[in-house]
């Protein structure tokens, strides 16, 4: 039973977590324990606190960081440890409690219901969080969970359609896609947690984030034009006529870095990460990275279930959002891993739960959304050029400092020399410590490492795709691709661990790189 302390009486009949296992990515560890105190502790988070932490730029990750150490292994107590560390950063659910700043509540609506949900004037306002969460708890017991999904974010009412007011009034276009991508993909982010591990609470609190998140600095790429022509196509090409052509992600990206009508703007180091996403749609960018994304194919055919379907395409994200975090250094210096890149890295591992639920015009959609965002994020950081040869230097055997020392083996008792790093699996202590990290960033980039290494682990050098050009074995795509093989998913991940500290085993707290590591300035 879930305290109700700090519960507000609007969220009295909120309904109780049905968290459970995910069905995507499986490491031992859970428990019965391990999923009541997980489903207790989202539902406090749920009932009484906001969306937005204190600092209001800030997401309420405790969700995230819940379930993921959750199906890390956490033991109860320690997912009991995480609600301890997150909540003072929290603040009410209650638009009307006391802490609440005025100014940001001043207009929010009495209720959000099904005649106002899509009003321009509450759309993206961050205030009527509670409010639109108290609705979608509503529509999900009244539709169930994937068709409130299907007809509050993937359906044309949803998107492009102008919307009408009960007096007959038209607004904007919702644009809910725009707004499920936005924000760092944290709303993607959110509705996929509540996808993947069945539950309604996540759910519907990721459906509410993605209502209150503003769709202005992506509607320059996805504009409701854009996204009717993707659902309804003026000139669709007949399912047996459309060749596989286009070319790969790495291949589009490797294009991104040289093209002159893509160029970042120059270095400032008082922009802001907004100011900076914006920058990257002007001066025509935008319409560029369209024809740009248009170059990955994505027909009928190449989305359906079937392993060479969108599994394929889920592939090339996994490779290239693993480069992109964590191979965008320069020799010679100290590591960097981009705070803001590597929400491409925690982000994807949620493409898989959305695919199959999805109808194949929507997966089309979410998939182009998610492209467009990426490469638009990936301007905005000054377009880092991905290193093959700088990530495939680091170690394949990432293990915490100091760990050598506690392992002593029984000579005679023992297979090889379990002593030695290259006799070990790195995974085990990364994952350990990771568990134990606080910022839930850490976990979450080492879950989605765990599931491409179980994928793909296996792959030979230049064997993933788009290691070459199109058309043949000849030239790579970016210089040194033909050396990367599966171990770079572990070498990313000690990466990771190194540049934030093994604080498990005794090293200081680390931090991401916050400044724009595709600028020269910043390595200087």
């Amino acid at each position: 039973m879930s305290s109700t302390t700090n519960r507000p009486a609007l969220s009295r009949d909120y309904p109780s977590s049905t968290a459970e296992p995910s069905k995507l990515f499986r490491w031992p560890g859970g428990d019965w324990e391990s999923t009541k105190a997980v489903r207790e502790v989202l539902e406090e988070n749920n009932r009484g606190y906001d969306i937005y932490e204190s600092a209001r730029f800030a997401h309420n990750h405790f969700p995230h960081s819940a379930l993921t150490r959750y199906t890390l292994g956490a033991p109860a107590q320690l997912i009991r440890d995480t609600w301890t560390l997150d909540r003072p950063h929290l603040v009410s659910l209650d638009p009307n409690d006391k802490s609440r700043k005025k100014e940001e509540v001043k207009d929010v609506p009495d209720k959000i219901e099904s005649a106002n949900w899509g009003h321009e004037r509450y759309l993206g306002m961050k205030g009527a969080y509670a409010r639109y969460l108290t609705f979608f708890h509503q529509e999900i017991a009244r539709l169930g969970p994937l068709e409130t999904l299907n007809k509050y974010v993937f359906s044309p009412s949803a998107n492009w359609e102008r919307w009408k007011n009960v007096n007959g009034e038209e607004n904007e276009p919702p644009m809910m896609i725009d707004r499920l991508v936005g924000g760092l993909f944290h709303p993607f982010i959110h509705v996929g947690f509540g996808l993947e591990f069945n539950d309604r609470v996540v759910l519907a609190e990721g459906l509410a984030e993605t209502a209150i998140h503003s769709d202005e600095l992506n509607l320059p790429l996805i504009t409701p034009q854009y996204a009717h022509e993707i659902i309804h196509p003026s000139h669709p090409i007949p399912d047996h006529l459309q060749p596989r052509l286009g070319r790969s992600l790495l291949e589009i990206y490797s294009i991104l870095l040289h093209s002159p009508d893509l160029a970042p703007v120059p270095y400032d180091e008082n922009s802001s990460i907004n100011d900076r996403i914006k920058y990257a749609t002007e001066g025509g960018k935008a319409e560029n990275v369209r024809k740009l994304a248009e170059d990955w194919s994505l027909t009928d055919e190449e989305l359906n279930d079937d392993k060479d379907g969108w599994k394929r395409k889920f592939e090339e994200v996994a490779i290239l959002v693993t480069l992109l975090a964590c191979g965008t250094g320069r020799k010679v210096k100290e590591l960097k891993i981009d705070f803001f890149l590597m929400h491409t890295l925690t982000s994807s591992i949620f493409v898989p739960t959305y695919m199959p639920i999805l109808s194949i015009p929507n997966r089309r959609l979410l998939l182009k959304a998610y492209l467009l965002v990426l490469l638009n994020t990936a301007i905005a950081r000054g377009r880092p050029a991905i290193d093959p040869e700088l990530i495939m230097s680091y170690d394949p055997f990432p293990v915490a400092p100091g760990s050598k020392g506690l392992v002593k083996p029984q000579r005679g008792a023992v297979v090889g020399s379990p002593d030695k790093k290259d006799s070990r699996n790195p995974w085990m202590g990364i994952v350990e410590s990771s568990l134990a990290y606080p910022d839930s960033h850490v976990p979450k980039a080492i879950r989605s490492l765990v599931y491409f290494a179980e994928l793909y682990g296996s792959t030979r050098p230049g064997c993933f795709i788009g290691s070459y050009l199109s058309g043949g074995q000849t030239h790579e795509t970016i210089p040194g691709l033909a050396q990367v093989d599966g171990t770079v998913f572990v070498r990313a991940a000690g990466a990771i661990m190194n540049q934030m500290g093994w604080t498990r085993e005794g090293q200081n707290e680390g931090d991401w790189e916050f400044s724009p590591v595709g600028y020269d300035e910043v390595w200087k």
